[in-house]
């Protein structure tokens, strides 16, 4: 299951994240294989805690730790050289965005690391002036080209849902140029789709009526929802469709209730795919230990055929041997008698005449018959 936070579902777990504000970086750690960062925090009176960020998707704080390297790629060097022991003093949403910020106080001043968790996701780490120190990837934004050394360029401001008026939510609405009230919703507030029929389904709203259309009662219908989504009591659930969501939704009838912690939930849900990745990559392991084997025992099992196949015609060349043992020593002795005095074209000629002989090579001294 992929574990894909929403605008809303970081609203919901920014009150669980606080519990890092106060603590100091401990330890930085970064897959080489995956885009897979664990940021350890030491908090006074309370120990260590984890924030796990699986790019371009989720985040949470975890306890328990995946396997990193030993020596940490380059962006993890920068980052431990930048934040190793700075105190962590905010972490808040960017806006109604999917973006996290966490403020550092460090001994060279402040820094600020943005974690980006739309698009391909991104970590990108900026001095007080918003001067980039390091950013896991380059990337393009407002037509420029954002890396160490540049301004960090924050992505384009959208509507701050949780801040919106009435008198705002109204304009907005009949201002859309959307053909449904449902993306208007879920493209305009960033409320995403499952929230936004979620709204349209509690306020009894054809989700594909024209927003342009919305009557004025309709209008504060859907505002009043809104904000009721939005301050919902966290009760996480899991639905038969692999969505996760902090609060309970009516539009959803199949549910699977979790515990009062929607961080739990989601570092549930994370363990699981670690797991399952774990036991995905054991398997290949031992399917490709498997096929080595069997490599090895065909090659072995080859070898013997053809030791079984030398061995059957050595037998058979000796037995040959043994049966024209008598002739064999003729003609030898007869080779041997008539080197004295004549040529080895003569002996080849002389030699002719045996019905074994059929050739002989004088520089190798190889003699070959046709054994019966």
């Amino acid at each position: 299951m992929v574990v894909q936070l929403s605008s809303l579902d970081l609203h919901f777990l920014m009150s669980e994240l606080n519990v890092l504000v106060g603590g100091k970086i401990d330890k930085i750690f970064q897959s080489k294989e995956t885009p897979t960062f664990l940021f350890s925090f030491h908090i006074s009176n309370t120990g260590k805690k984890a924030l796990l960020v699986n790019l371009p998707s989720t985040l949470c704080l975890v306890d328990f730790k995946p396997e990193f390297p030993t020596t940490p790629p380059g962006f993890c060097s920068a980052l431990r050289k930048k934040l190793t022991s700075a105190r962590l003093t905010k972490i808040s949403q960017l806006d109604f965005q999917r973006v996290l910020l966490l403020e550092f106080s460090t001994k060279h001043g402040n820094a600020y690391l943005y974690i980006e968790l739309f698009s391909t996701g991104n970590i990108i780490l900026v001095d007080e002036n918003k001067k980039i120190l390091s950013m896991y990837k380059t990337m393009a934004r407002e037509e420029q080209l954002m890396k160490p050394g540049q301004i960090y360029i924050l992505p384009s401001s959208q509507i701050n849902t949780p801040n919106i008026t009435e008198n705002e939510f109204e304009t907005l609405i009949h201002s859309s140029n959307k053909e449904s009230l449902v993306k208007t919703l879920a493209i305009d507030l960033s409320l995403g789709g499952t929230y936004s029929e979620e709204v349209l389904f509690n306020s009894k709203i054809d989700k594909n009526s024209s927003p342009k259309n919305t009557k004025e009662k309709e209008i504060k219908i859907l505002f009043k929802e809104i904000q009721k989504l939005l301050n919902s009591q966290i009760g996480p659930q899991i639905y038969s469709n692999n969505l996760i969501s902090p609060i309970k939704l009516n539009h959803i009838k199949t549910t699977e209730s979790k515990s009062n912690s929607f961080n739990e939930t989601i570092n549930e849900l994370i363990n699981i795919n670690f797991q399952n990745k774990l036991t995905d990559e054991e398997n290949k392991d031992v399917k490709e230990k498997t096929t080595k084997l069997d490599k090895i025992l065909k090659a072995q099992k080859n070898q013997l055929e053809n030791l079984d196949k030398t061995q059957l015609e050595n037998q058979h060349k000796g037995e040959l041997i043994y049966s024209n043992y008598a002739d064999i020593d003729k003609i030898l002795k007869q080779i041997s008698s008539l080197k004295k005095h004549k040529t080895w074209k003569e002996i080849k000629e002389e030699l002719k005449s045996n019905k074994l002989f059929v050739s002989l090579n004088e520089h190798d001294g190889t003699l070959i018959l046709d054994l019966k």
